[in-house]
């Protein structure tokens, strides 16, 4: 599978009495904010959002995360297969920042076809540089 180096979908079934309100202090890069990352594993865990993905399609994903914890993972996508695969994927990223506040991360995954033997996506990076709120 091969993917080039280097997103906001409420779940209609969650209801916003569930959803634990964090303030949020900057939008980090996925590599600064996962620095141990490996561009394969990723492409490997997303794997199984590929095989359900109607292709070419674009998914924005957005997350948080604080020292090694990630959470409200938020892929933008209708389709419920693919928004359960690209979750799990991305909880289980290798993630942690050097100090004790929330960031935000967000990427954009573009799924494509590739040759029959192939699995191809791009990820793209789209966050902002690293500005705590005053």
């Amino acid at each position: 599978m091969a993917f080039l180096t280097h997103g906001l979908y409420a779940h209609a079934d969650t209801p916003a009495s569930d959803v634990a309100s964090v303030d949020v202090t900057g939008r980090l890069p996925l590599h600064t904010a996962c620095p141990a990352v490996d561009v394969d594993d990723l492409a490997d865990a997303l794997g199984p959002a590929w095989e359900v993905a109607t292709r070419p399609t674009t998914v924005s994903v957005q997350f948080k995360v604080q020292h090694g914890h990630v959470f409200d993972v938020l892929p933008d996508t209708p389709s419920v297969r693919v928004y359960h695969q690209i979750r799990k994927a991305v909880h289980a990223l290798p993630c942690d920042v050097d100090d004790d506040e929330p960031h935000a991360v967000q990427f954009v995954v573009r799924f494509v076809e590739g040759d029959p033997d192939s699995r191809v996506a791009s990820l793209v990076d789209v966050a902002e540089a690293y500005q705590p709120t005053p």
